[in-house]
């Protein structure tokens, strides 16, 4: 057939083609394997709980790097790459920032992932912006994901400019479980009017999670303005 074509294969160009396709793809597969050694080496054997920045190593090659970036714009990319990049690209933390609202989108299993690796991201307005679109705007939001949007939004986010919105929408979405809503009650937050939040359920005397939370969250109260709703909360739960 390729012959009636005018066309012919030239059968030694084709196996070095071969060859040359092999030898990049092995070199690929190295770069990768790399990676994934060094990311067990920063992470360590509990997972990402484990992050500590004295055992972070030796920086990443540029050839590494580069490859990172090429895995976060392929259209295909899958969890297990966006993990690879949360775990070793602390670095390029305001590079990787672009990537967040793909990562929130399509795994919300990576959320503590992102939780960690926001910590090195400098623009922590922008971090809020994102979090605060992706709330207002994803079709499906996990309880795991609302959970660890809190976390970031205590540890990370209360300085900004969205910390109000936030804290809202985190509590009121139509996916939130009294897991992901203790979460925000037990924020010893006095603004946006926390406080009146947190003692509707102390007020209640019920011994459940949001009443624990709203306990715990009350505690700078207490500092306060001594005797508070937290302490007739704690005499009945005796």
């Amino acid at each position: 057939m390729l012959g009636e074509k005018g066309l012919s294969i030239n059968p030694v160009k084709t196996k070095l083609g071969e060859i040359d396709h092999l030898g990049l793809e092995k070199k690929i597969d190295d770069l990768k394997l790399g990676l994934l050694r060094h990311r067990a080496l920063v992470v360590g054997g509990s997972g990402v709980d484990e992050y500590d920045d004295s055992d972070y190593g030796e920086n990443l090659t540029e050839e590494e790097i580069d490859y990172l970036f090429n895995l976060l714009r392929s259209e295909e990319l899958e969890e297990e790459d966006a993990e690879l990049v949360l775990s070793l690209m602390r670095d390029e933390g305001n590079d990787v920032l672009e990537f967040i609202p793909t990562f929130l989108q399509k795994f919300p299993n990576l959320s503590k992932n992102i939780y960690y690796f926001s910590d090195h991201i400098d623009d922590k307005e922008a971090i809020a912006s994102l979090v605060s679109e992706h709330l207002s705007d994803a079709e499906v939001i996990t309880e795991y994901q609302l959970f660890w949007l809190g976390k970031l939004l205590e540890s990370q986010l209360l300085s900004t400019s969205h910390a109000s919105d936030l804290l809202i929408n985190i509590f009121e979405h139509q996916n939130s479980t009294d897991i992901s809503r203790a979460k925000i009650l037990e924020i010893p937050e006095l603004r946006f009017g926390m406080a009146d939040l947190r003692e509707e359920h102390l007020r209640t005397g019920a011994s459940g999670w949001l009443s624990w939370a709203s306990a715990v969250g009350s505690r700078e109260e207490k500092k306060l303005i001594g005797i508070t709703y937290l302490d007739i909360f704690l005499m009945g739960a005796r």
